[in-house]
């Protein structure tokens, strides 16, 4: 990496390694680099990852940009997960979102990391309304798809743009857009013009401009161009990502005499606008102060160390998930079959019936779930059926259709308590879709959860339905983060499915597994 900067011409100046970091970790040197005058921007290799809540902290308050190459992503872990939450929220997914909350830029390699640097050496980003002007053609396709992929949106020239071109094209069959196609254009200095006018106006955020010469045509006057463009980027505060294709002696002259770092591909160029941009969009928000109204801790932890460490009894937890303020559907435990019947009365048929036996994982999957019974002999009948699974039977009161979500979450060894969420039901580990935070989450975090899952179109509401309780989904996140936050003994929790109303939501089944606090972090 040292050798990448120095070739192109932007240096470092602090290097540490780590070592096996016995006494000086990343995050000493994170907390360091943040207040060292001589570093602008902060670039971690990192293979492990020791105090990933301290390193959030440091990087949630850092002014400078953060970009971290993060290696060895397959999952240590040797446990069987035991949830849907554990199961879909993998070591290295969690690395993503702990990043992702606290306003690190996490980069699959050298190379992209290099141009991540690149791109925040030059003034950043501050939307996504992008200008493409390039002399080849097929470049300025090759930059539209770019723009397409990294969500880009290409503003129109103005109508006095488009003359004063037209004016020294010499063909003038090219049809002038954005992104703009000078392949007629000869008259280098107009050049210049155009990209000063363009990153003056107020509908454009930056530019990607892509210049080919041959090194011996045009030569003086190519130089010349490349060379002002960087007074116009600090005149204007807005980026200009070059992309050039020249011959090689060529392009290396240019990376070590102009004062601005160059790309050599339109999409390497672009991705780093979408990168720069992407840092001043996103506000970090790395963990909650708050917890919510109405949380009874004290009573939950009562309930909570008098259980073993397991798999926790349903009607164990269900009082658990009351003591947080979390809305269950009706539900009662079932001794016998009158109790059941007692139980399914009290509700109002139809009811539900589902084993309530610790040990299994996904009721659906050993028949432990029987819906829609309408009268007390299906429920004898069934009850008896699910005495074969195990001694315990639940009887629920049968909830309305609606939107099915999952939201649990688990313990990770580095970052403490991790929450997920994501569509839910029987399905959900056949999507494999969800969002996952660090724990505690505010309800802004909690909203960027919803609104970064596909559900979220869903919750919105399509084709006339009603829009859904987005703020009442929002709320059961916040709870279970501050839930796994106050216990790290519960290493893994599902409600699965919580459904979703235009009016509020509830869990219609919950799961959840203790285990030795001293073993969390």
């Amino acid at each position: 990496m040292i050798n990448s900067l120095t070739s192109e011409n932007m240096g470092f100046s602090k290097f540490a390694s780590m070592g096996n970091k016995l006494d000086v970790g990343e995050a000493d040197l994170l907390e360091y680099f943040l207040v060292d005058e001589e570093t602008h921007q902060i670039y971690l290799y990192l293979d492990g990852i020791s105090n990933g809540r301290r390193l959030m902290e440091i990087a949630s308050r850092s002014t400078k940009p953060i970009v971290v190459q993060k290696a060895n992503k397959s999952r240590p872990g040797a446990a069987m997960a035991r949830s849907h939450s554990a199961s879909l929220s993998a070591d290295d997914q969690v690395v993503d979102a702990a990043f992702l909350q606290c306003g690190i830029i996490r980069v699959p390699d050298q190379r992209t990391a290099l141009h991540c640097l690149k791109a925040f050496s030059l003034p950043q980003m501050s939307g996504p309304r992008l200008a493409v002007i390039s002399r080849s053609g097929g470049h300025a396709v090759l930059a539209a798809d770019a723009a397409e992929e990294f969500r880009f949106e290409l503003p129109p020239y103005p109508q006095e743009a488009i003359h004063m071109v037209r004016e020294y094209s010499r063909a003038g069959v090219i049809h002038l857009q954005n992104p703009m196609d000078l392949g007629d254009l000869f008259h280098l200095p107009l050049y210049r013009t155009l990209l000063e006018q363009t990153l003056a106006r107020e509908d454009v955020d930056g530019i990607t401009f892509i210049l080919n010469y041959n090194g011996n045509r045009a030569l003086v006057e190519s130089r010349r161009l490349l060379g002002s463009l960087g007074e116009i980027m600090q005149k204007c505060r807005k980026p200009i990502a070059v992309c050039i294709f020249t011959v090689q002696e060529e392009f290396e002259h240019l990376r070590k005499t102009l004062d601005y770092p160059i790309f050599d591909d339109p999409r390497d160029a672009v991705m780093a606008l979408a990168m720069s941009r992407d840092r001043s969009e996103l506000r970090p928000l790395p963990f909650s102060a708050e917890r919510p109204t109405g949380v009874d801790a004290a009573e939950a932890r009562s309930r909570l160390e008098r259980l073993p460490a397991g798999p926790i009894a349903p009607e164990s937890l269900a009082s658990i998930l009351d003591a947080y303020g979390i809305r269950l559907v009706s539900w009662k435990r079932a001794e016998s079959e009158d109790t059941a019947v007692a139980a399914a009365e009290t509700f109002g048929y139809p009811v539900a019936l589902k084993t309530a036996h610790a040990e299994v994982l996904h009721k659906s999957d050993v028949g432990g779930v029987h819906l829609n019974l309408p009268h007390a002999d299906a429920v004898r009948g069934d009850y008896r059926k699910l005495l074969k699974i195990g001694p315990a039977v639940l009887v629920q009161k049968m909830a309305h259709p609606g939107l099915e979500w999952l939201v649990g979450g688990r313990q990770d060894s580095s970052f403490g308590p991790v929450v997920v969420a994501g569509l839910g039901g029987i399905y959900v580990e056949i999507f494999r879709e969800t969002s996952i935070r660090i724990a505690p989450i505010t309800m802004e975090e909690a909203g960027r959860m919803v609104d970064g899952s596909r559900g979220a179109a869903l919750v919105r509401g399509v084709r006339g339905e009603a829009a859904l309780d987005r703020e009442a989904l929002c709320d059961v996140l916040v709870r279970i983060s501050w839930l796994l936050h106050d216990f790290p003994e519960i290493q893994e929790l599902d409600l699965n499915p919580v459904r979703l109303y235009p009016e509020g939501c509830m869990a219609l089944d919950w799961r959840a597994t203790k285990g030795e606090s001293w073993l969390m972090v």
